[in-house]
């Protein structure tokens, strides 16, 4: 019995931190790859693939200045998500270390967890929609291109 419950809560803490990825600041359409070469870089900033897809649609600076607010009024509560992600990760590191798995804090943290990546996901769709409603017609299309 013992082994099962640490056997799943391995697996649960092995699941976990590939989608603390997902925790960071950002848009959530990150392919991975970092542009520094991109429009509205800036110290701190962790949304390169938002910006990798507004990168070549000629924005003007009233847009840019837009996004930019949109992006900063956006990263405190992406912050605050990623630390409840945080301090998710660690609680199931020591779960995981613990003689005894305690399973209902197991399942409180599984479903924390569950819960502030669907917030984190609903923040970037929120900033997103936001986002493209700044851009021309033209320019929404070319990043819609982009983001597929």
């Amino acid at each position: 019995m013992k082994t099962s419950i640490l056997k799943k809560s391995l697996l649960v803490a092995a699941l976990a931190l590939p989608l603390t990825a997902l925790a960071l600041p950002g848009d959530g359409l990150c392919d991975g790859q970092r542009h520094h070469h991109a429009p509205m870089h800036g110290k701190g900033h962790h949304d390169h693939g938002l910006r990798h897809v507004l990168h070549d649609l000629d924005l003007n600076d009233a847009q840019r200045d837009q996004i930019r607010t949109i992006m900063q009024e956006n990263r405190p509560k992406m912050r605050e998500l990623a630390m409840k992600m945080r301090e998710n990760r660690l609680a199931m590191r020591q779960l995981a270390a613990a003689d005894n798995v305690d399973e209902t804090r197991l399942q409180e943290l599984i479903a924390q967890t569950a819960q502030t990546m669907g917030e984190m996901a609903a923040q970037r769709v929120r900033m997103q929609h936001a986002i493209l409603a700044v851009l021309t017609p033209e320019q929404r299309e070319a990043a819609r291109a982009k983001m597929q």
